[in-house]
């Protein structure tokens, strides 16, 4: 004679349908959630298990910054996120860090903004900045410049629509920036 079977909700074995109890974990099998709470306890524990099991969830990407020290002189530290091999369990791509600058100075930079038609050309001025000590950062509705030369500093928040395109060119000390709706 073939029983019924169906899988236990706690550890996905399968067991009789005329049984109260999981004989593989020991789950109560048939009692419903009496509440939200049961039920976020009970997946919480699924995730627990699937973790211990070394099974990963495709994780959130981002970074994680710690700064410390003992006043003198500033250590830090720069860990990456959400880029795991499970089976490895390392991360398998790391952040190109960039050495800390400590800046003397940080000004606003001499800016020009100009509106023609839906485009807004927004003109920085970087004397003796180079290329590569540019920074550029998109925010969800705003652009994030940071300039480095010798140990001056330049920083410029531009707010922008979340929906914009954005070019940018640098020559002759000379940022532009073009932000298009």
């Amino acid at each position: 004679m073939l029983f019924s079977k169906k899988k236990c909700r706690n550890c996905s074995e399968k067991i009789d349908n005329n049984w109260n109890f999981c004989p593989h974990c020991g789950e109560e099998v048939t009692r419903k959630s009496k509440n939200i709470f049961d039920e976020i306890d009970k997946h919480s524990e699924e995730v627990d298990k699937t973790l211990d099991q070394g099974i990963y969830f495709k994780p959130i990407k981002g970074i994680s910054i710690t700064i410390s020290g003992d006043g003198t002189k500033p250590e830090i530290e720069v860990k990456n996120f959400g880029h795991f091999d499970h089976k490895a369990e390392r991360p398998v791509e790391k952040i190109k860090e960039r050495p800390v600058r400590i800046p003397k100075i940080t000004e606003e930079p001499e800016t020009i903004i100009e509106k023609i038609g839906n485009r807004q050309i927004v003109s920085i001025k970087l004397p003796r900045v180079k290329i590569e000590d540019i920074e550029i950062k998109r925010l969800e509705q705003s652009i994030e410049v940071k300039a480095f030369a010798g140990d001056k500093a330049y920083f410029k928040l531009i707010p922008i629509p979340s929906n914009a395109s954005i070019n940018r060119t640098f020559e002759n000390d000379m940022l532009k920036i073009e932000v298009q709706r």
